[in-house]
């Protein structure tokens, strides 16, 4: 313990700055500016003579500096509108979003020091092994929603979404997604008189959402060793989003207004899924990051929920739920190959 120390430092800011504005009874204006900074410095230092039970000895000392920065900043603004009409009821927003996150990170392992007691890295005669990691992420977003309600008993709902990601290429770097929804509330209709039932309704949902990629996945990467350059890693700035389309189905029942049950089926089909796939070895590069594949998938959920004591001193109530998911990969974009653990794993 003597001839070792090490030093963990760590600060954090997080603000954000929110306001809102109605400047007539139908219309509000929101908007909001979040940051969030965190800083970590970490050192590690064995001094010269350091004893360790493990084969790799540092007798002759060693010392680590790492440091971490990350930062994301957030602002958006929100127009909603909403106005009633007799039994409709409607609201309408539309929104405006822009993120931007950093992420530093630096690393020094250094051995073999000339004089014990000093941590300082001028101290080193060894080998120095350096990596660094420097990430900017750029994201802009969009989107107009509607709904409608008649009556309580109809409800739709709809919104269209339009959002850029600097983590692809220029020319996928924009794309839309949408959703559309509705729901029938049977038990408020004035025909319905089953008193056991105190809440009957169908919704049905359809719609869209897209994967992104990881931050290095669009640029070529190289790896260096002892001064030598070696191919990783073929850039692929044509990547897509990884698209699924999904729809839900689902009852919701409510007997006596103590027992709730909700079941929902959904069936989802992602294409375009982003895959690491391995490249012949004459190209060069070890792999490319390519949209290869199709994974469709279908899930059942139900729940079941009692209120059995509810009074205005004491209550208790009962839940449980089941769900199931199966997935199947239907189509690969891709010449077969392993991957996974000790490439266990067949693809293709």
């Amino acid at each position: 313990v003597e001839e070792t120390s090490r030093n963990q430092d760590r600060s954090r800011f997080i603000g954000n700055v929110s306001g809102e504005y109605s400047p007539v009874e139908w219309l509000t204006a929101s908007g909001t500016v979040a940051f969030d900074r965190s800083d970590r410095d970490n050192s590690l230092f064995f001094d010269k003579d350091f004893e360790t039970i493990d084969s790799d000895a540092v007798s002759q000392g060693e010392t680590h500096v790492r440091n971490w920065l990350e930062e994301e900043l957030n602002a958006d603004v929100t127009l909603t509108f909403s106005e009633a009409f007799g039994e409709w009821t409607t609201r309408a927003s539309t929104k405006f979003q822009v993120e931007s996150s950093e992420f530093n990170f630096n690393q020094v392992e250094a051995n073999n020091l000339a004089a014990a007691g000093i941590p300082d890295l001028d101290n080193v005669t060894g080998d120095k092994q350096l990596e660094s990691i420097d990430e900017e992420v750029r994201s802009q977003s969009g989107y107009f929603s509607v709904n409608a309600d008649y009556g309580d008993r109809y409800i739709v709902d709809a919104l269209v979404r339009r959002d850029g990601s600097s983590l692809f290429g220029a020319e996928e770097r924009w794309q839309t997604y949408w959703r559309a929804s509705g729901a029938y509330r049977v038990s408020e209709e004035p025909f319905w008189n089953v008193d056991a039932v105190s809440e009957a309704k169908v919704r049905y949902s359809i719609g869209t959402a897209g994967g992104r990629p990881d931050f290095s996945d669009k640029f070529e990467t190289f790896a260096i060793e002892d001064g030598s350059f070696s191919k990783a890693t073929l850039g692929n700035d044509q990547l897509k989003p990884a698209l699924t389309t999904e729809q839900s189905l689902g009852l919701e029942l409510g007997f006596l207004e103590r027992v709730f049950f909700d079941l929902t089926y959904v069936d989802s089909k992602t294409e375009d899924q982003i895959v690491d796939v391995p490249l012949e070895g004459a190209i060069g590069f070890d792999e490319v990051v390519r949209n290869a594949g199709t994974i469709e998938s279908e899930t059942w959920e139900a729940n079941l929920s009692a209120d059995i004591i509810r009074s205005q001193d004491f209550s208790w109530s009962l839940g449980g739920s089941f769900s199931r998911t199966r997935q199947e990969i239907t189509e690969v974009g891709a010449n077969p190959f392993r991957t996974g653990p000790e490439d266990r794993i067949r693809f293709g």
